[in-house]
Parts: structure tokens; C-alpha cells; sequence
């Protein structure tokens, strides 16, 4: 979601440099986890092998935490019934309609290490599942946290190493939960909350630009239900140009040329 215009003085300050102290966060923990279980497993006469499983490993593991995290944006997105068109961990992405891997650049929703784009059906935006929504990727991976920690306890040689990457877990939950913005255009999903909270609801214009931007061409802008209140709505925001793109690729799509001629 693109965050809407606002003052962004301490939050665009701290935000522009958290990505190397977030970046520092994660790999003490993971590194420090990685290296006490390949001691305890491996031991130190393999040389090559303990650098694959701490490079490696620490690589690996950092994409596993985005993953989660953002799975989890995606996962209460369809529980509250959003739809949800791309997710991306990365530098890549998917989307949910077409089950193809695509590798993208500069994305307008993009974050610090991946995202995921959903909306609400049309007319159906409530303020209780965007936040539910917001918070999907740290619930999940303080899941995973605490289902870390509590298998490490059950492994006596293997605990403290585990519960420093439990840790990392946890890291990430609670980053993400402080209101920051990313950079100059994106924010942390502590941001989108308060947002929410205070009382901001996203214009047609934001939810018709997230559909255009991830939709692939020829695939559904919307569903029948969506259409026909769409297609017959009057007012100054259906003449906002996202909306209007919106309205003219679906209805081309479906060949109203009822609904076309209104432009």
C-alpha cells in the first residue's frame, strides 16, 4: 500500500538508515545461532563446510524470515477476504493469479526486503482487517519464534543455538510493529496500524492503482459483483484517472461498450 502524503521528519530520518542496522539485527543472532550449531553438529575440522553452513546458512535463513513474514501479510489478507495479487520476497515475486516467478525492479509498494499487494473486495474496506492485514508478517514470525524456542528446549545440545535464530524471528516481528518509514515512500507495518487506526481509509484512487500496477494484462480487474457496482457509480472520485484507467481496461475486457462510451 502506498502511504498517503504526511510529515515524515524522525520517521523518514531513523527509517532511511534501517536497513544496515536491521541488516546488522538479523545476522548477529543468525550468525551467532548458525555457528553454534554447526560446532555442536559438525564440529570445526571441516572447514569448508562450516563456512557453507554459516554463509550459506545465514543467506538462506534471512530469506526464510521475508518469506514467512510477508506469507503472512498474504495468508490474513485471504482470511479476511482480500484479494491479494503479488507477493514478492526480493527481488522476485509471484503472482497468485498466474503462479509465475517474476523478477522486478522498482516497484511503488516495494519495502525494505519484500511485500505484498492486496486489496479489499470494492466497497469493503474495514478498518479492523487492514490492520489485521498490517500485522499478518510480524504475527507470523513471532509464530515461528516462539515454535523455535520451544523445540530448542527439547534439545539440550542444540538450544542455545536455536533460540539465537528464535531470536531473529522475534527481531523481525518487532521492527516491523515500530512506525517507520522505509524510505520516501513506503512504510513499516507499525506505520500502516497507526495509520489505520488514527482513521486513514485508502481512496479509490490507491485501490484501483494497486490493481493496475499487479494484475497482469488480460486477467480480471475485478470480479462480477465488484463490476456491477462499479460499472453503474457516478461521483468525483470514479473520474480520478487510475479509476478511469481501471474502468476502460475492464470494460474492453468484457466488451461493454455501454460502460466505454462514458469516456
Amino acid at each position: 500500500m502506498i502511504i498517503p502524503p504526511q510529515d515524515k521528519g524522525w520517521m523518514a530520518a531513523i527509517g532511511s538508515q534501517l536497513p544496515i542496522v536491521l541488516t546488522i539485527a538479523y545476522l548477529v543472532p543468525i550468525w551467532g545461532g548458525l555457528r553454534l550449531l554447526q560446532q555442536s553438529v559438525i564440529g570445526d575440522e571441516r572447514a569448508v563446510l562450516a563456512a557453507i553452513v554459516l554463509f550459506g546458512g545465514a543467506a538462506l535463513l534471512l530469506f526464510v524470515v521475508t518469506f514467512i513474514h510477508e506469507m503472512g501479510h498474504a495468508i490474513a489478507a485471504w482470511g479476511v477476504g482480500h484479494k491479494v495479487h503479488f507477493i514478492c520476497v526480493g527481488p522476485f515475486g509471484v503472482s497468485p493469479a498466474q503462479m509465475k516467478l517474476t523478477r522486478i525492479g522498482d516497484a511503488p509498494d516495494r519495502e525494505y526486503a519484500g511485500f505484498v499487494a492486496s486489496t479489499p473486495k470494492w466497497g469493503q474496506f474495514r478498518r479492523g482487517a487492514a490492520i489485521w492485514v498490517s500485522a499478518g508478517g510480524a504475527m507470523a514470525t513471532a509464530a515461528c519464534a516462539i515454535i523455535i524456542y520451544m523445540a530448542a528446549q527439547s534439545v539440550p545440545d542444540l538450544m542455545l543455538g536455536l533460540s539465537l535464530i528464535a531470536l531473529a524471528f522475534l527481531i523481525d516481528a518487532i521492527v516491523n510493529l515500530i512506525p517507520l518509514i522505509w524510505d520516501g515512500r513506503s512504510a513499516s507495518d507499525g506505520l500502516h496500524i497507526w495509520q489505520y487506526m488514527a482513521g486513514y481509509r485508502p481512496g479509490p484512487e490507491s485501490w484501483a492503482a494497486t490493481r493496475l500496477n499487479y494484475i497482469p494484462p488480460g486477467l480480471a480487474l475485478t470480479d462480477d459483483e465488484e463490476w456491477a457496482r462499479i460499472s453503474v457509480s457516478s461521483g468525483p472520485f470514479m473520474r480520478a484517472p487510475a479509476m478511469v484507467k481501471l474502468i476502460m481496461r475492464e470494460a474492453q475486457r468484457r466488451a461493454e461498450t455501454a460502460v466505454l462510451s462514458k469516456f
